[in-house]
């Protein structure tokens, strides 16, 4: 046992021999690469939400050809739960009945164009205009 302390103790004299850093320099190395790293994480947020809100233009670049939108009723689902809403609160988000969202989650109903413009805007919406717009939703109910 005393052996392999010794061997241990010799690596670890022979890695940190050639190491003429203090740890108050390696410190002050470590908070200047967690800032840089901060710094991207902040650009690449600004880029995702440049590009959410890029995706969430209407399909009016598409020359003057009228593009039909195509939203499945999984689509449906899978907007609503990654915004983490009831179908009650995005049926009254689209202005609609709670059963005919569950019908377009299951398939019972195909959607208008009309219906998939209406939750077009919702596939890359984020959570801060989310919330922006259930509160003028609820002020609208309120103000009624």
């Amino acid at each position: 046992m005393k052996d392999l302390m010794l061997a241990f103790g010799e690596e670890l004299q022979k890695r940190f021999s050639g190491n003429t850093q203090t740890i108050e320099e390696m410190m002050a190395e470590v908070k200047k690469q967690q800032r840089k790293i901060s710094n991207h994480e902040r650009r690449i947020a600004l880029l995702e939400n440049r590009l959410i809100k890029f995706m969430a233009r209407p399909d009016s670049v598409s020359q003057g050809k009228k593009s039909k939108l195509r939203i499945a009723g999984s689509d449906i689902s899978l907007i609503r739960t990654r915004l983490n809403l009831s179908q009650a609160t995005f049926a009254r988000l689209l202005k609609v009945d709670r059963s005919s969202v569950c019908r377009w989650e299951h398939g019972q109903i195909k959607l208008s164009q009309k219906t998939m413009k209406r939750i077009a805007p919702y596939r890359y919406m984020g959570r801060k205009e989310l919330a922006k717009r259930l509160q003028e939703l609820e002020e609208e109910i309120w103000s009624n």
